[in-house]
């Protein structure tokens, strides 16, 4: 039995999921269910082996000790039925993620986040900070990621806001001795009207999506 994955998933809170918190916890989560089912699966196999060669070596005694050999046969293979069943309602468990919806507080779906589409890699790359480079395009898939600008002089691009859904935002941090321009993608403004926004060496501020025309500036 996968004793680590029985209590991650046994200890896990509700609030451990609240904000974003789904999306470093939900991957593994998911393995240690799949972990746990299969050891669970893995023990019922196991079982019904053992059950058959038991009744085989049962069948293999004298004519004398038949009826006794045949009821620990049956004993044996109900067991092995109700550890391979046991087994199968663990996988299916395993496999019944319920249907993910569009309220904050359930699973978004793909299709709801569009381009910025939740998959494993992404969601646990977003939890760390990562160094961009000097002519750097954000994506929608820099959702929740605190970018570095760690050299030269920089000037990044904002994505398309309309390809962006609600909610996306992403961290700057400058550290590379020099100003950062950050330029608009398209006709989407920055704050009340700026085609673009400057980050001295030293700063940082955030970017948020407020609708399809306009990100805003949170310093």
């Amino acid at each position: 039995m996968a004793e680590a994955d029985r209590l991650r998933l046994q200890n896990r809170t509700q609030n451990q999921y609240d904000g974003y918190g789904y999306a470093a916890l939900f991957t593994g989560d998911l393995n240690a269910v799949a972990a746990v089912g299969n050891d669970v699966a893995a023990d019922a196999l196991a079982a019904q082996q053992a059950a058959d060669a038991a009744a085989a070596n049962v069948l293999a005694q004298t004519a004398t000790n038949a009826a006794t050999a045949t009821a620990g046969a049956n004993t044996a293979t109900t067991q092995a039925g109700i550890a391979t069943t046991q087994a199968n309602a663990a996988i299916a468990a395993a496999q019944n993620i319920p249907t993910p919806g569009t309220d904050p507080t359930e699973t978004p779906r793909n299709a709801d986040l569009g381009s910025a589409a939740f998959v494993a890699a992404n969601a646990l790359r977003g939890r760390f900070p990562a160094a961009a480079g000097a002519a750097y395009q954000i994506t929608a898939d820099d959702w929740g990621r605190t970018l570095i600008a760690e050299s030269g002089t920089l000037t990044w691009t904002l994505p398309l806001i309309t390809q962006l859904p609600d909610g996306w935002w992403v961290q700057v941090w400058n550290r590379s001795g020099n100003t950062l321009t950050i330029n608009r993608a398209a006709s989407a403004v920055i704050g009340a009207s700026a085609a673009s926004v400057t980050v001295a060496d030293g700063a940082g501020l955030t970017l948020a999506r407020r609708d399809d025309t306009r990100f805003e500036r949170i310093a």
